[in-house]
């Protein structure tokens, strides 16, 4: 008996505590913190990607083949033609103005271009003259053509360093207002590059607040297109309001 007057009965001795699964391997985890991947999950993530890109590559099939079948259409009643002279583009462009005003163009174009989008400017059959600069005396020619058919020529056919037209805006017909602002950098020595941005500035302000005065038009700096040609000889910035 022990000093407590009771018999010390053997107690068994426990087994030696285990420290259990390691957690990495308990939820399958990476080093990475990725959860393993089976062999079977691995081959239906791959298949539906697969599956993913063949969805995205016949739309892209079904897409251009529209495309291609709406430019064959559009074709069939659109024009574009390249002239030497100045006088024959206008006078073919005025051909083209009174073909669209005849009702018999009218109804073949609308028959046969039903399914195209002709709110769009792509797809424009607005007739356009551009003069296209063929040499560095000056020398042009000139291309006239629905715009629509233009446009679609000018992007996907011609290379980006030739991209250089130019659109004829003929006495009379509306247009945007804009400016053609250039100054000679040689004969003004003085004017700095600071100077010239304050000077547009300054103008492009004017030139808000006279709308606002005169026709009560607000005008901001963001509704005017600022192109820039200068070089180092010459100043030149083309505004299109």
């Amino acid at each position: 008996a022990d000093r407590w007057g009771t018999t010390s009965a053997t107690v068994p001795s426990l087994p030696e505590r285990s420290d259990g699964i390691d957690p990495s391997l308990f939820h399958k985890k990476r080093r990475n913190g990725k959860a393993q991947q089976s062999q079977a999950e691995k081959q239906l993530k791959q298949l539906l990607n697969e599956a993913s890109k063949n969805e995205v590559v016949q739309k892209r099939k079904e897409y251009s083949s529209t495309q291609n079948n709406l430019r064959d259409v559009f074709h069939e009643v659109t024009s574009l033609k390249v002239f030497p002279l100045q006088d024959l583009a206008l006078s073919y462009l005025e051909e083209l103005q009174n073909m669209n005003e005849e009702p018999s163009r009218e109804s073949k174009i609308q028959k046969t271009c039903s399914s195209v989008p002709r709110e769009k400017v792509l797809w424009s059959m607005e007739p356009r003259i551009f003069a296209e600069e063929t040499s560095a005396t000056g020398k042009r020619k000139y291309v006239v053509g629905h715009l629509g058919r233009f446009l679609q020529q000018y992007w996907r056919e011609r290379d980006p360093r030739s991209r250089h037209c130019y659109e004829l805006i003929r006495e009379g017909s509306p247009c945007r207002m804009y400016f053609d602002l250039e100054f000679c950098k040689v004969s003004n020595p003085r004017i700095s590059s600071n100077e010239s941005e304050m000077l547009m500035t300054e103008f492009i302000q004017e030139l808000c607040d006279e709308f606002l005065l005169v026709h009560e038009i607000k005008v901001n700096r963001s509704d005017i297109v600022d192109l820039d040609s200068t070089t180092e000889k010459k100043f030149s910035r083309h505004l299109i309001v």
